[in-house]
């Protein structure tokens, strides 16, 4: 059932002209058959952007290699690893552990990359403090204060990465996987 683009009239089958208001209708046909693609291309481009992050997360899983005794015996210690410096409790505590120590390895990529980050981090709010005086009137609102905060608060944001790493480690730990972290997690420092 076709209506009337520009006036909203109900249309019959075949009519190439609107009976009320005399609109033609080849182009509202034209203008839905846009539309419908223009929405087909937001869908597609979501699409896309839906497969590169489970591209991201699409990592390997070697879990077929490890003991399932060990890995249940193992799991706290696995668990602990991706809490910053108590990544040294299962590296020294669950050192003969294949399940421990591969997610030793894990830990301790997340830990260089914390405190990578936060070096980094430091760095730049130095350099940014320096070069964006506070104003009396406006705090670190005004003139150069506005790029320190907005570069403050993105990095800030950043970390989110960080947390949302450490959280999809402790997941795997807690299931029993061996899943590799995305982007960091196919590097080894742990044999």
């Amino acid at each position: 059932m076709a209506f009337c683009g520009k006036c909203g009239t109900q249309l019959g089958d075949g009519m190439r002209f609107c009976p009320n208001c005399g609109a033609p209708i080849e182009a509202q046909e034209q203008l839905n058959q846009n539309s419908q693609s223009s929405q087909n291309n937001a869908t597609s481009q979501m699409n896309d952007i839906g497969a590169k992050i489970a591209g991201l997360s699409n990592t390997t899983d070697s879990t077929t290699d490890f003991n399932q005794q060990d890995i249940e015996s193992n799991k706290v210690m696995a668990v602990l690893a991706y809490f910053g410096p108590l990544v040294l409790v299962p590296i020294f505590a669950a050192s003969e552990s294949k399940y421990a120590r591969y997610h030793a390895n894990q830990g301790l990529l997340l830990l260089i990359l914390e405190f990578t980050y936060g070096v980094v981090q430091a760095i730049l709010m130095v350099v940014l403090l320096a070069n964006c005086q506070f104003n009396w009137n406006y705090g670190y609102f005004g003139g150069r204060g506005a790029i320190y905060n907005f570069i403050s608060s993105v990095l800030g944001l950043a970390w989110i990465v960080v947390v949302v790493l450490m959280v999809l480690g402790i997941v795997n730990a807690v299931q029993g996987r061996a899943k590799e972290l995305p982007v960091i997690g196919k590097f080894r420092l742990l044999k």
